[in-house]
């Protein structure tokens, strides 16, 4: 699940949000007194990782766009070899 969140739409306007594309529907919210909304929405099955587009729409469809990036993971440290001690 993705936290989505927005702000200046006006008091209790009903937004939908379309995945990548108005076909695909991620999700709903309704904006609060002052006009913002906090939601989660989940990426689509068979969607590979990435950039993806989320659309926060109301009507007659203007719409305020995000861009998603998928969190890249670290790589893991790997330890430095240390030097053995020779005998003296």
């Amino acid at each position: 699940m993705i936290n989505v969140s927005g702000g200046q739409f006006l008091p209790n306007e009903t937004l939908t949000l379309y995945w990548d594309q108005p076909t695909k529907v991620a999700g709903s919210a309704t904006a609060d007194s002052n006009g913002s909304f906090n939601t989660r929405v989940k990426p689509f099955a068979g969607d590979p990782p990435g950039v993806h587009k989320l659309c926060a729409s109301v009507q007659p469809n203007p719409c305020a766009n995000f861009t998603l990036q998928a969190a890249s993971a670290s790589p893991s440290p790997s330890p430095t070899p240390s030097e053995s001690p020779s005998p003296s």
